[in-house]
């Protein structure tokens, strides 16, 4: 059983079922040790290997950290945890296990399974959802208000509202 730990107001918790509905494991938001638990887990993605993704929507900043992404292997142990300066993340896998984050205004990173970075882009765009597909290729939903940069290379590709209300977006990256 799981509860709710002293002086707690909430607690998060990530489960894992089995198809027949049966409770495999479930493990509480406390992190690995070090890091800056999940203070409200707000998205999960899980890869072929049954991998989880987990990013914190960061409740309040503690120690310059407004977020996280963390990683549970398939048996419920946690695996390496990354805090983020930023809150309100999206998290998305790619046939590789690679997972691909992303904020608000705060372009992409795209990390290894180990835990490595391998390349962040600067854009600024506020995606509310992303996928990746088998070939790489990154999607990315949303919204915005004012001129952006959608490109994530060296070069411009800039997307214009007409006028000041949100409108709504769809973005297609091919890896090179």
């Amino acid at each position: 059983m799981l509860s709710r730990p002293p002086n707690v107001l909430s607690a998060t918790f990530l489960t894992r079922l089995a198809s027949s509905g049966n409770l495999n494991w479930a493990i509480r938001d406390d992190g690995p040790p070090g890091s800056t638990d999940l203070d409200g887990a707000a998205m999960l993605a899980v890869g072929t290997t049954g991998t989880a993704f987990v990013t914190s929507s960061g409740n309040m900043w503690r120690n310059g950290v407004a977020g996280s992404l963390a990683q549970v292997n398939s048996n419920g142990a946690w695996g390496w945890t990354k805090p983020l300066s930023v809150s309100g993340l999206v998290v998305a896998l790619d046939s590789a296990g690679n997972a691909y984050v992303t904020a608000q205004d705060q372009g992409v990173v795209r990390y290894l399974p180990t835990g490595a970075t391998t390349w962040t882009t600067a854009t600024t765009f506020n995606a509310s959802d992303m996928a990746v597909n088998a070939q790489g290729e990154v999607f990315f939903v949303g919204s915005f208000r004012t001129a952006f940069n959608v490109s994530p290379g060296p070069g411009t590709q800039m997307l214009n509202p007409p006028g000041s209300t949100f409108v709504p977006f769809v973005v297609k990256w091919t890896q090179r």
